[in-house]
């Protein structure tokens, strides 16, 4: 009876590890697919950019920790965005008053060229 016991708790326990190898599959599998999704949308949303951003993922093809890196920067650029025109100016003009009144050095003056 002790050996058929022991059998049955073995095959239960290589019954979790391929439960657990499976689960570890199919989550890098779809975590996969989530990524590619990442990047094709900030392909979708990079505008006129899309051609340059394309040039850098072709470039990088044959290294893949470059690759990688340029992946990763252009999967989290839709979550960024910059300023120009009137916009950064005044940005700039309230970020000098804040930090005059705090007592803090600011840059020196620019003349700003519209």
């Amino acid at each position: 009876m002790k050996i058929g016991s022991q059998v049955l708790l073995l095959l239960c326990d290589m019954r979790v590890k391929f439960c657990n190898l499976f689960l570890c599959f199919a989550f890098s599998f779809f975590y996969c697919a989530c990524c590619n999704r990442d990047i094709k949308n900030a392909l979708k949303y990079s505008g006129d950019n899309r051609p340059e951003l394309e040039a850098v993922l072709s470039h990088y093809k044959g290294n893949p920790e470059k690759l990688a890196a340029a992946r990763f920067l252009i999967e989290n650029m839709p979550a960024h965005r910059s300023y120009k025109g009137d916009e950064i100016h005044q940005y700039y003009e309230i970020a000098k008053k804040v930090l005059s009144s705090a007592g803090l050095k600011t840059a020196p003056s620019v003349t700003y060229v519209s």
